[in-house]
């Protein structure tokens, strides 16, 4: 049982709208990233705001704290380096924004999925509970 090959499905709601643009920050960071690369993703992404409208009613203006955009210049390279501590610790091929990891035995395929779970929230990702009855393969 411990060679049969498993595959954990995270669905990711809205995944590049939820990271956490503090944990992006210490990825880079934590890669030694040079200054101007930090300076440039926080360009891209930080310092942007929103305002609500309720029919001729502007709410407050709010800080964004989280969210890479999605379909911005740098959008899918920004979630790549976001991503890629929580791919490299699940280990094995993996596909990511809704993520699909190859898995082997049930101890690694329930350390996949706490992984998943523990990382994505430090991420600010939100991982969304389906259940599976069974695969057509």
């Amino acid at each position: 049982i411990n060679h049969v090959p498993a595959c954990t499905f995270a669905d990711q709601e809205k995944a590049f709208e939820h990271m956490s643009l503090d944990w992006l920050d210490q990825v880079l960071q934590g890669w030694g990233a040079p200054g101007w690369v930090i300076s440039i993703a926080k360009a891209l992404t930080a310092q942007r705001s929103v305002r609500s409208i309720t029919g001729a009613t502007l709410g407050p203006i709010r800080q964004i704290i989280r969210s890479i955009g999605m379909g911005g210049p740098a959008s899918m390279l920004l979630w790549n380096i976001g991503y890629d501590p929580i791919a490299d610790v699940i280990g094995g091929p993996t596909f990511v924004d809704d993520l699909a990891a190859l898995t082997v035995g049930p101890t690694r395929t329930l350390k996949a999925q706490d992984v998943l779970l523990a990382a994505g929230q430090a991420a600010g990702l939100r991982i969304a509970a389906h259940t599976c009855v069974y695969l057509l393969a």
